[in-house]
């Protein structure tokens, strides 16, 4: 997570370079410093410079989407893993309850636990993934 959020800022920041190139009477001094560090390395002309900062851009977004995936596919299986878990836990202290203990219970209590409350878990579950997402933009 902290991974994706870095690069989304980071993706967010090379827009800059990209307008200053863009626009070259407001570039300012990260147009300077664009220009610098890119005629060091042999980019001379503004079509080579504004080429090698969206090919730049390009990889980045593409790193990105491969981070967020992964972290997606980590954080679902992590979700579903644990849902699951508590899921089983249930069942497995119904199943070794006493039968006097469960026959005082109401069917309607344990559908409720084993339907609702599991799903507003999962919910809960993913929810706070999000907000760590959010919360390191």
């Amino acid at each position: 997570m902290l991974a994706g959020g870095i690069l989304e800022g980071v993706g967010l920041a090379l827009l800059v370079p990209i307008f200053s190139l863009l626009a070259p009477q407001t570039g300012g001094r990260w147009r300077a410093m664009i220009v610098d560090t890119l005629s060091s390395i042999g980019l001379v002309t503004r079509l080579e410079q504004l080429a090698a900062v969206l090919l730049a851009f390009c990889l980045l977004v593409g790193v990105r989407a491969a981070v967020l995936s992964a972290r997606d596919r980590l954080v679902s299986d992590l979700s579903l893993g644990f849902v699951d878990h508590r899921r089983l836990m249930v069942v497995t202290d119904l199943a070794h309850a006493r039968w006097s203990s469960l026959a005082r219970l109401r069917h309607a209590r344990i559908a409720h636990i084993l339907s609702k409350e599991i799903t507003r878990l999962a919910f809960a579950f993913s929810v706070l993934p999000q907000m760590m997402t959010a919360g390191i933009r």
